[in-house]
């Protein structure tokens, strides 16, 4: 079968799906193994700030391959949101999503990617990121690894405290 000859929608559905899964799936990997263990072995403080280094420069490469693929993920999924809100779901995204504070948080809480990809302004397709894009690309990669780090610690004490 020829994917060229299916309607745009499945195409662009095929393209989300394996990006989504691809990142999900490393991003369970780097969350739920690497980072707890590092952090047992580095202890709170130095671990956090090792996997935020680490998971700052795999998002860099993340974006340096999404760019070479020259894919128009983002750039649909960002139209597909500015669409009018039909439920009362709807409607309160929508009144996130209208909030650039509140998008932020929420999108980097899902996974900094998302906050760079949404918010960048320049640096699509090949070009490098512009100003805002690393100021928004390095305040969303430290947000989320010290939350991330924090629930981390958190579930680790939890863990000495039953075992």
């Amino acid at each position: 079968m020829d994917v060229n000859k299916l309607p745009r929608f499945l195409q662009l559905g095929g393209q989300v799906a394996a990006f989504f899964m691809a990142l999900k799936g490393f991003s369970y990997f780097y969350e739920f193994l690497v980072f707890p263990a590092i952090m047992i072995w580095l202890g709170d403080s130095w671990g956090i700030l090792v996997m935020t280094a680490a998971g700052t420069a795999l998002n860099l490469i993340f974006i340096l391959f999404y760019d070479w693929t020259e894919a128009e993920i983002v750039d649909e999924i960002r139209e597909f949101m500015k669409r009018p809100a039909k439920t009362k779901v709807g409607t309160l995204l929508g009144k996130i999503t209208n909030n650039r504070v509140g998008m932020f948080l929420l999108l980097s809480w899902e996974d900094p990617l998302y906050a760079i990809f949404y918010f960048r302004k320049g640096g699509r397709h090949g070009k490098s990121l512009e100003g805002s894009d690393w100021a928004i690309f390095i305040a969303s990669n430290v947000m989320a690894n010290f939350v991330w780090g924090s629930v981390v610690s958190t579930g680790l004490w939890l863990t000495t405290l039953f075992f």
